[in-house]
């Protein structure tokens, strides 16, 4: 069976996360980059946007041509970069102490 390109259901909450956890939690020394992560994943695990992430993710990768392992790591890794700094420019770190 043939999973299409934009269907993220093969790619199950466990799965997700152990990428999130093995990738960036255990393999950073920055205790707060921890800390943002786990709040990333609750955020994410009490929402509904997780699938539509994945979805949008795989349909730009398609778009793109770009439908390796790697491609796809590729646009998820901009889009990522995107909207962090999208975020950022909306609601910029407070100031002072």
């Amino acid at each position: 069976m043939t999973v299409p390109l934009t269907n993220p259901t093969f790619i199950s909450v466990e799965m997700f996360d152990r990428v999130v956890i093995d990738k960036f939690q255990e393999n950073t020394a920055d205790e707060s980059v921890r800390a943002q992560l786990l709040t990333l994943l609750q955020l994410l695990r009490q929402s509904n946007t997780r699938p539509q992430i994945l979805t949008d993710v795989l349909y730009a990768a398609k778009k793109s041509g770009r439908s390796s392992s790697e491609g796809v790591a590729e646009i998820g890794f901009v889009m990522g970069m995107q909207f962090g700094y999208e975020l950022g420019l909306s609601y910029p770190p407070l100031h002072g102490g």
